[in-house]
């Protein structure tokens, strides 16, 4: 007869595979002694490939590189016995299903097994990862069609308000830190160090072209690299000997959405969405060529009912009669509500083969594109000019090669050329006198530019155009090698490969090219408008026209800062910001799944990385900081430094102790790097004094040269000049990739044949994190600001921060419960996260209080979401009608408190209140308060659901109307962006304010 062991797959998912499957095992006679010589027949049901492995001396067999689907195994042996036959195995991403086959003399010439389902328990798997196959895509709600939203229904997974939007946090993890990938294909963009697209796209590739989704969030084999925030893996469909296929649309409207509380401003949203698109799939050549495609398709629109929610109403009121006084037409609708787009597109096209009974190869296109007009901010207390149009499309060509070489050999080589743009425009007004970037120089009141003014009167109001934009072009490009042999070596299936990536970037970002003003006051700003930049405000209230305060008291607006970027030296302003830069990174690892008994498995292996980052394209000693290089002190020798000493061993256990299938002990532990996004070192580039500066300003004069005339305000040095103490951005002598070190022990249990329990404990402990420094900083003595020759601001990115992740999960799943009919999953994590800089890659930005003494800041981390509940539940109600369920609940995230107004602050918040400026934690006695005390009003709460019956209308096709209702409780789900650092904040898409009401949609899906 035939015995399996662990033969099929589970919710959770050992990712020994990146994109394929593997079917191992050993052939028994009747007295249990292996069997040499016998074939293996292993066929796929779907597409009619059939390979024939051999047993060595020790009957021992392997076939890696299978696809994904369901499989018959057939032994055939010389002799006695007849053949062995077993059905319905289901093989999927990264699963090794190991086989113990055993002959019986018969007459018959063939026994047949049908397999068993699929058990809850896999006792193969060491890693820490969550399966989501195609049945819980298809069929759970989602707003909006995003395959990410579903890591979020995997335990430890949750979201932070990362400087681009909500970003995933996984295992603790700066959201930067998760890779990213599809058919195994990074699908990362390495600049900004997040998925491609980023927030921006409302979807990728159509959901209904998701084969499975697996996320691991600590346990994974050598075989993954760069990343310690967790594996993101996903795989889509392929076409088969069947042509099938799906069309469906979805649609939203406000009329079908619930209005905002009354005490949260009250009205509803004005939006509409509609989404359609399509799949088919089927053969070119039966059993031996195939397609498929999907398409998917957005139109969106929203007006957002802005609450303009500021402290001060009647301030709110005289900067709207003023703006519209002084520049009439060009700001009647700044206060108003504002109408955004929200439009996408997405194909993806796949060709498989079956070039033999031991090659098969497939090629992939994935094309992108979305538009957001007035998508750069949705945060309710700016202006509709602080506003505009993101785009984002990208092209990515990936193919492999999957080669059985011989019974125990196999390689698989894949390769990719992606290219992804971010052009990002703006049409919104401008004030009288400015132009359109670049125009590296200042301007003249009556004639001086305000394209940006932002303003921290309350909750500081914002107008005019972002500092940032327009940036064109903006792309990256990125060529991926890929290169795996495994073998079968005794119970060993080894595996050792090579990847390449070859990242580029090529872009203008032209930031403060047309200057950015922040004010204290709408006074302040009215006054220096109308009489001329020598208006000051004085420390005791009063204000001066001469610019001149009373003694005894300082300037302290209404100007508190004023950039502009300017071009030195020889390069032209057209190239202010300009530039191109490539990185490389290489990665090796060996990796080893032994199964010393039936019982146990072992994966041992050890991964090395080498970072090769870009050069510098002016000199170190050319740069306005050369002279410092090599002086005491100084921290960077002038270039970034590569990372090539990247050693990660990986270890995993999965021991079944009963050897029932029933219990699985499992234990992981490894060590992770993570990249840095290429963002942060193109600032080490440019802004070093020789080739662009910012230049600082301020009413009292800070970093100035000498005052100007009454009724200007500056004007550009001439040809030649040396900056005036310029800001600098270096990257220091001994920077190096983050670390971490993950660590995980899990029991799991069947409690009857269709539910399972799991508990398990995790920690992660990140050191090397990267944080920007001030290392020129006046409580640090501004070593390197010796007069006009000197430094201003040195952000040096150094390798000083870390973090601390510890966790308990408990999870229930069952599967087939109700005669069939309920499927659920469900787990809770009381999580603690710690860490001492959360900031992910903004190098605008200090998110400490202090540069003497980094011990204040550890403390709990923004991504600490304390408590941690999600599930989901499918219900076949019967007769063909199914309610579906998801639930997600997340605790409050943490902010600070404020000492209160200082002598050296006096515009900081009142004492206590909960702010997110760090300057604001430093007392008048010069004690610093303990960062993140506090927590915010963001907890969140969503349960969502779907309704619907398929109807079937003949010849396998059905057609289903779907109800879907998000939000059902109507929770604020309020979004609060206070420690994002929204003043420099050049990402894009932050939301402020409350999420989203009670929204239903109507969608059909047919299918055939």
């Amino acid at each position: 007869m035939l015995a399996l062991c662990g033969a099929a797959a589970s919710e959770a998912a050992a990712q020994a595979q990146a994109t394929t499957g593997v079917i191992r095992g050993v052939v028994r006679d009747p007295f249990g002694a292996p069997v040499a010589g016998a074939a293996v027949v292993i066929e796929h049901r779907a597409t009619g490939f059939a390979t024939t492995v051999m047993t060595g001396s020790n009957g021992a067999f392997v076939r890696t590189l299978l696809p994904l689907g369901v499989y018959d195994v057939t032994a055939r042996a010389p002799g006695q016995f007849g053949d062995e036959r077993t059905e319905g195995l289901v093989l999927r991403v990264g699963e090794v299903l190991d086989l113990v086959l055993e002959f019986r003399p018969v007459a018959v010439s063939e026994i047949t097994v049908t397999a068993d389902r699929t058990p809850l328990v896999d006792t193969e798997d060491p890693s820490s990862s969550h399966r989501l196959a195609e049945e819980v895509v298809d069929n759970l709600p989602n707003n909006g069609r995003n395959f990410l939203d579903y890591t979020l229904l995997t335990p430890g997974v949750s979201v932070s308000q990362g400087p681009d939007g909500e970003v995933l946090n996984i295992g603790g993890q700066r959201g930067i830190f998760n890779n990213v990938s599809v058919d195994g294909a990074d699908f990362n963009n390495p600049f900004f160090g997040e998925q491609r697209g980023g927030q921006r796209p409302a979807f990728t590739f159509n959901q209904d072209a998701i084969e499975e989704i697996v996320v691991v969030s600590q346990g994974a084999s050598a075989e993954f690299g760069r990343s310690a925030g967790g594996f993101v893996n996903v795989i889509t469909k392929s076409g088969t000997n069947e042509f099938a296929g799906s069309a469906h649309y979805f649609g939203q409207w406000d009329a079908i959405s619930t209005a905002y509380p009354s005490e949260r401003g009250g009205g509803k949203p004005e939006f509409g969405r509609g989404q359609f698109g399509f799949t088919l799939g089927g053969p070119i050549v039966r059993d031996r060529a195939f397609f498929f495609v999907a398409y998917d398709q957005q139109e969106a629109s929203e007006t957002k009912q802005f609450t303009r929610n500021v402290v001060n109403r009647s301030e709110l009121e005289k900067l709207e009669n003023f703006l519209r006084t002084q520049w009439p037409g060009r700001f009647d609708d700044e206060f108003g509500p504002i109408h955004r787009t929200d439009d996408n597109r997405a194909l993806v096209a796949k060709l498989d083969f079956n070039l033999s009974d031991r090659h098969q190869a497939s090629v992939k296109y994935n094309y992108t594109w979305s538009q957001q007009v007035n998508g750069t901010f949705d945060v309710d207390s700016w202006g509709l000019s602080a506003n505009g149009l993101e785009e984002d499309f990208s092209h990515a060509i990936n193919a492999s090669l999957r080669s059985q070489l011989s019974n125990t050999v196999s390689n698989e080589f894949r390769v990719q050329y992606a290219r992804e743009d971010r052009p990002r425009g703006y049409a919104g007004p401008l004030i009288p006198g400015s132009a359109p970037p670049p125009q590296p120089a200042f301007g003249t009141v009556g004639g001086r530019p305000f394209p940006d003014i932002a303003m921290d009167f309350a909750d500081g109001f914002r107008i005019g155009m972002p500092f940032f934009l327009p940036i064109d072009p903006a792309y990256d490009t990125r060529i991926q090698l890929v290169d795996n042999l495994s073998f079968l070596a005794g119970d060993h299936l080894f595996k050792v490969g090579a990847e390449y990536n070859g990242t580029g970037v090529g872009q203008q970002f032209i930031g403060f090219a047309n200057g950015l003003y922040k004010f204290s006051s709408v006074d302040g700003f009215t006054n220096f408008v109308t009489q001329g930049n020598r208006y000051v405000t004085c420390s005791d209230g009063s204000d001066s026209a001469e610019g001149v305060c009373p003694p005894g008291t300082a300037i302290t607006g209404p100007v508190l800062l004023y950039l502009q970027a300017v071009t030195l030296g020889d390069t032209p302003a057209e190239q202010l910001g300009l530039q191109d830069f490539s990185m490389h990174e290489l990665g090796l690892f060996i990796q080893d799944t032994w199964r010393p008994r039936d019982n146990l498995t072992l994966n041992l292996g050890v991964r090395w990385e080498g970072s090769w980052h870009p050069g510098m394209f002016i000199e170190p000693g050319d740069t306005f900081y050369g002279p410092w290089i090599g002086t005491a002190g100084f921290p960077s020798d002038g270039t970034i430094p590569d990372d090539l000493d990247n050693f990660q061993p990986r270890f995993g256990l999965a021991w079944d102790p009963r050897d029932d299938g029933r219990t699985l002990v499992r234990v992981n532990a490894g060590s992770y790097f993570s990249r840095i996004p290429m963002l942060v070192f193109a600032q080490h580039r440019t802004t070093n004094g020789a080739f662009q500066g910012t230049q600082f300003a301020a009413s009292d004069a800070t970093f100035l040269p000498p005052p100007p005339q009454i009724g200007e305000f500056l004007t550009p040095p001439p040809p030649g000049t040396p900056p005036f103490q310029p800001g600098v951005n270096i990257a220091d002598r001994n920077l190096e990739l983050p670390r971490t070190w993950s660590f995980n022990v899990a029991v799991e249990h069947a409690l009857s044949a269709n539910t399972a329990v799991e508990l398990s404990l995790q920690h992660a402990r990140t050191d090397n994190l990267f944080r920007f420094v001030d290392r020129n900083a006046a409580e640090l003595g501004a070593p390197f600001a010796e007069g006009a020759g000197g430094l201003g601001t040195v952000t040096v990115t150094e390798s000083s921060a870390r973090s601390r992740y510890n966790a308990v999960t408990l999870g229930l799943r069952g599967d087939g419960a109700l005669d069939g009919r309920l499927s659920f999953d469900a787990n809770y994590t009381l999580s603690f996260d710690r860490s001492d800089d959360d900031n992910e890659r903004d190098p605008f930005n200090f998110f400490y209080a202090t540069a003497t003494d980094f011990e204040p800041e550890y403390n709990w981390s923004i991504r600490d979401r304390r408590h941690q509940m999600t599930g989901f539940m499918l219900f076949d109600l019967g007769r063909g009608v199914v309610l579906n369920h998801v639930f997600r609940y997340l605790s409050a995230s943490p902010m600070s408190a404020s000492c209160g107004p200082t002598e050296a602050n006096p515009l900081a918040a009142p004492a206590g209140q909960r702010v997110g400026a760090p300057a604001d934690r430093v007392c008048a006695d010069g004690s610093v308060l303990k960062r993140n005390t506090l927590r915010r009003e963001n907890d969140f709460f969503t349960w969502d659901l779907r309704l619907s019956k398929a109807f079937d209308i003949g010849d396998g096709r059905t057609v289903e109307p779907i109800l879907e209702v998000f939000n059902l409780t109507g929770a604020d789900n309020f979004l609060d962006t206070a420690q994002t650092g929204l003043l420099f904040n050049f990402d894009g898409t932050i939301r402020s304010g409350l999420g989203d009401t009670r929204r239903a949609q109507l969608g059909v899906r047919v299918r055939f």
